[in-house]
């Protein structure tokens, strides 16, 4: 509102508008904020330095100055009406970590619910959306698609067990089988 005025003034040599809002203050020197309400205010401050010479200052808040006590009343005055007057959009990266997590609990719904994979959500039972670099025998033990007899059917074994005579999966492999213990 303080740009707003300055704008419809002609004859002023210069004008320092105070804030006790650092972070608007910051907000509003960054060239890299996309956010639509800043940029409306920045877009206000260049059309009011056209015509005057203008100077943001930041002040420490609730220590009596007058100004900055009277802005304080009309805000709180502020948030007893009824219905709201500014609609300030969410962020672009607001958005994004919003949309990022609702994903996320979409995708780790479906792993739960899945039937399949059971031995790999056995050992990573919660997704994450960080890509990890595994050796492809890692690989091979957390999907169980290695060379155990278990998966190994097709041909080239007899039998799905050990030869201990338990199931030839992984886990069995790393946990159990006397054939591997050392």
């Amino acid at each position: 509102m303080a740009l707003e005025f300055c704008c419809t003034l002609s004859v002023c040599q210069k004008i320092h508008i105070f804030s006790d809002s650092r972070s608007a203050l910051q907000e509003l020197q960054d060239p890299k904020n996309s956010n639509e309400h800043f940029r409306k205010i920045k877009a206000i401050y260049k059309k009011a330095t056209d015509t005057v010479w203008i100077r943001l200052h930041w002040i420490k808040a609730h220590v009596g100055y007058e100004g900055i006590e009277m802005a304080d009343i009309q805000a709180k005055e502020s948030t007893s009406r009824p219905e709201v007057d500014v609609e300030i959009p969410k962020s672009e990266g607001t958005l994004k970590s919003t949309l990022r997590r609702e994903l996320l609990y979409q995708w780790q719904d479906r792993w739960i619910l899945t039937k399949k994979g059971s031995h790999t959500r056995k050992l990573l039972p919660e997704v994450k959306c960080l890509t990890t670099l595994f050796h492809p025998k890692v690989v091979q033990f957390l999907t169980g698609h290695g060379r155990f007899p278990f998966y190994v059917r097709f041909g080239k074994s007899q039998s799905n067990t050990c030869p201990c005579g338990k199931v030839g999966e992984p886990l069995h492999y790393i946990l159990e089988s006397d054939n591997t213990k050392d």
